[in-house]
């Protein structure tokens, strides 16, 4: 619905425009586009040049964590370099256990992720509420702020004063998915686009058109829907939100 919307309103306000300024000079940019021709036909215009570019709208390190020692939290981080090579950025001991799926999303992404905006993705709603609870316990030691403040009240009483997002919102800690209502969904969107929460935990409702994009991305075994893997195409939208432009 939320792609929908904006095709029709970007469709408005280009005929809008060219209705008060007929010589108006239009430039529509998109990745992947192949059938250009399709604004000229839509819009009216006589005159559509095609200028392509090779140059990335994302910019991005693609990182593989490989676990070495789960009981005493060692860990490598290898970056992939052009034609599928590894190369070794660094090597790791947090002494936390990270045996566990949750276990590496919360204390490898806290680690790798601390102090620039990190998306930590979950399978589901309640893996997204759980993983939320762990960060926002291990993060415990930080200060709320106004901002927080504000956000978790609004959290409170537009859902329960012991709703779990409350409390993680004061941690900088939140957690996205499409069963929640939508003035919290939209405060968590906008908390984190502002950097008043700097992990969020969400769902592959991610995927469906929202638009938020982060430093860092960590994903650990991803799935959508039940126990099925992530497919190609989704991965790399998902793992597009970190380095945009």
């Amino acid at each position: 619905r939320r792609v929908l919307f904006r095709s029709v309103l970007l469709q408005w306000v280009v005929d809008d425009l060219l209705r008060r300024r007929a010589d108006a000079q239009l430039l529509f940019a998109s990745p992947g586009i192949r059938n250009l021709d399709v604004f000229g036909r839509t819009f009216g215009l006589k005159s559509v040049e095609t200028l392509p570019s090779t140059e990335p709208t994302v910019a991005q390190n693609f990182l593989i964590v490989r676990v070495i020692s789960s009981r005493q939290g060692e860990f490598s981080v290898s970056s992939i370099e052009p034609g599928g090579k590894e190369a070794l950025v660094g090597e790791f001991a947090i002494n936390k256990t990270i045996a566990t799926k949750k276990e590496r999303l919360v204390h490898i992404s806290t680690t790798l992720g601390r102090g620039a905006p990190s998306i930590v993705y979950a399978n589901g709603a309640a893996e997204a509420e759980d993983l939320a609870i762990q960060l926002t316990e291990l993060l415990a030691n930080r200060e709320t702020t106004p901002r927080r403040d504000a956000v978790a009240q609004l959290v409170a009483q537009s859902v329960h004063p012991s709703y779990v997002l409350a409390a993680a919102v004061r941690r900088g800690v939140g957690f996205h998915y499409s069963n929640m209502p939508t003035p919290v969904r939209q405060a968590v969107e906008d908390a984190f686009a502002d950097g008043t929460i700097d992990f969020l935990v969400c769902t592959s409702t991610l995927l469906q058109g929202v638009n938020l994009p982060a430093r860092n991305v960590f994903m650990c075994k991803p799935e959508k829907g039940k126990q099925r893997p992530l497919e190609g195409t989704d991965f790399w939208n998902l793992a597009g939100r970190a380095g945009r432009l």
